[in-house]
């Protein structure tokens, strides 16, 4: 729901250089791997319950060859005109766990880390220090009927978590 196309570019130049500092990752990129292979469940094409298609869509699909990330590009139309998003979940093998990089229109870059969950994912992240962090999680969980529930929780420094925003995603597989 945002683009940034500045960051975008220098993000890519960045993780291009860091790609190449790295050495050789021992297994082959077409080799399977389960916790890469559980990306599948954000595969395909997405709209939000209760929009027409046209106003919200995001598609989602794996990076070129090696099913080791999924990037999703979301188009939203509102009342200022269209905003874009894109987003790229991965897997850390050396930390084991997920990874969402977001990048949006408004210059935002969003990192979440997270956990499988018995039908999803569940993402953390925080920002801030001492009595201005804010904590933040997000869970995304397969419901009935090809439709996903998402929640946004976010909590101020050790305060309670509360619920900022409830969405439900339908989705059709490519």
């Amino acid at each position: 729901m945002w683009t940034c196309r500045v960051a975008l570019f220098a993000c890519l130049g960045a993780v291009s250089a860091f790609a190449n500092s790295q050495p050789a990752n021992p297994r082959s990129p077409a080799e399977p791997s389960d916790p890469h292979e559980a990306l599948v469940f954000y595969e395909g094409t997405w709209t939000l319950e209760g929009k027409a298609p046209e106003a919200y869509r995001e598609t989602c699909s794996w990076l070129a060859e090696g099913r080791r990330h999924i990037v999703c590009r979301s188009r939203e139309q509102t009342a200022n005109g269209p905003r874009e998003h894109l987003g790229v979940y991965s897997y850390d093998e050396s930390k084991g766990e997920y990874l969402y990089h977001g990048f949006g229109a408004s210059g935002a870059i969003l990192i979440e880390r997270g956990q499988r969950a018995p039908s999803g994912f569940r993402f953390t992240s925080e920002r801030g220090t001492g009595p201005n962090r804010v904590r933040t999680r997000f869970a995304i969980l397969e419901a009935e009927q090809g439709r996903v529930n998402t929640v946004t929780e976010t909590a101020k420094a050790d305060g309670p978590w509360v619920v900022g925003e409830r969405l439900v995603y339908l989705r059709t597989r490519p």
